[in-house]
């Protein structure tokens, strides 16, 4: 068998091809590429309109027979404002997982796996006075049933969908969601082989003078909607995010404490374990997550953990930290096990034992201050594991003259 090839789940990163190999387990999980794509956005102090997903839905992946029962399901979002009839202002875009998948059955395990609140995926951030008329988000969720075990969304792919978007902005305004929602599949249907289980598109438009809030927004900060068809079902918030002169004086951590493995999914021996982590502090200049951090766990290959065991080396990884709050800090961790030497049909065998995406806006670090020791359970079809994860915040008058000699490491 071929052991499938491994691309790192990057918008817009061109990598190569990792070799082929024709032993069982000679392929091995390849780490990262540099966490880094593109220079960060700067970032004024000001309200900002953010767009977080709470929970995708699956209620019917179409996978049957050897593809199922289970979907392997990612997500791509692109989130744009601009004018009506001219080029979208700016066009966010954000791949979920940043590896691989996470499996789900119809409507059953992990058919949702987030609960909004922290466990959830920012998906555009803006200065509100920079905001157009109109705010377009487009949601392509997708099940990777053909191709190897991770997927890359390249330029050739990118660009089809900027494209897409770029050309529903410019066309007649009543058509702008099906020509968005039809362009975004077209643009991934002829550029990949996954299955486009459902596209969700909507736009909201600012109301009033230059310079006013966005209708929805009038008299409050946030505004959560809930929509889809018979295959998906989307929740999301838009919110209004202050990013006071205060934020400035405060200095967080986030930090990844521990791994264990509740269940490996393997019934042979030891399951071979990586993780993926990253932490984004906003998005860069051309769109995509800044990703301040990206960690392999191990830096290469698997690591043997038998179930009820810590990921050795998966402790005290900073992923997201510094002087002065962000307008939002994300981090995800995201649990395999390689099953790369099993024949399965032709397509890889790698079990999602989970993944995890945690979301945490300015209001809520400065709301925050201590350490906020977290434990969650993810899972997959058939295994599962725990994350620990320690949030700390020090406000202005808690930083001693050191802030990186006082991050809590768990130790």
């Amino acid at each position: 068998m071929e052991t499938p090839k491994r691309f790192p789940a990057l918008l817009g990163a061109v990598v190569a091809l990792a070799s082929i190999g024709t032993v069982p387990g000679a392929q091995r999980p390849q780490p990262p590429p540099p966490a880094v794509r593109g220079e960060a956005a700067p970032v004024s102090v000001g309200n900002y309109i953010v767009v977080r997903l709470d929970e995708v839905r699956v209620l019917d992946d179409n996978d049957t027979g050897e593809k199922g029962p289970e979907g392997e399901i990612q997500y791509l979002a692109v989130v744009a404002t601009g004018d009506r009839g001219g080029r979208p202002a700016v066009m966010q875009k954000t791949v979920f997982p940043m590896e691989n998948w996470y499996e789900a059955c119809d409507d059953g395990v992990n058919a949702s796996f987030m609960s909004g609140a922290e466990q959830a995926v920012p998906i555009f951030s803006y200065p509100e006075n920079r905001m157009g008329e109109e705010l377009l988000i487009t949601v392509a969720i997708l099940d990777d049933d053909e191709t190897s075990s991770t997927w890359s969304l390249g330029h050739k792919v990118v660009g089809k969908v900027a494209t897409a978007v770029t050309t529903a902005f410019a066309g007649p305004w009543g058509k702008v969601v099906d020509e968005a929602s039809s362009g975004v599949q077209a643009a991934i249907e002829s550029s990949s082989e996954k299955d486009v289980i459902g596209t969700y598109t909507t736009t909201w438009p600012r109301s009033g003078t230059e310079g006013a809030t966005f209708g929805m927004l009038r008299g409050r900060n946030s505004m959560t909607q809930t929509a889809g068809d018979g295959n998906i079902r989307i929740t999301y918030t838009i919110m209004r995010v202050s990013k006071t002169s205060a934020s400035n004086g405060y200095y967080y951590s986030i930090v990844l404490e521990g791994i264990r493995i509740l269940d490996d999914s393997d019934n042979t021996g030891d399951g071979e374990i990586y993780v993926r982590a990253r932490g984004v502090t906003g998005f860069a200049d051309n769109g995509e997550m800044h990703q301040s951090k990206v960690v392999a766990i191990p830096n290469s290959g698997t690591v043997d953990v038998e179930d009820g065991r810590l990921v050795p080396g998966a402790k005290s990884h900073i992923l997201a930290s510094g002087m002065g709050l962000p307008v939002f800090a994300y981090v995800e961790v995201d649990v395999f096990e390689d099953d790369s030497g099993i024949e399965c049909s032709g397509r890889t065998c790698d079990e999602a034992l989970g993944v995890l995406p945690l979301m945490f806006t300015n209001t809520w670090l400065r709301e925050h201050i201590g350490r906020h020791p977290m434990k969650y359970v993810v899972k997959g079809n058939d295994g599962k594991a725990e994350v620990l994860v320690n949030v700390e915040v020090k406000g202005p008058k808690t930083i001693g003259p050191d802030p990186d000699a006082q991050i809590s490491r768990g130790e």
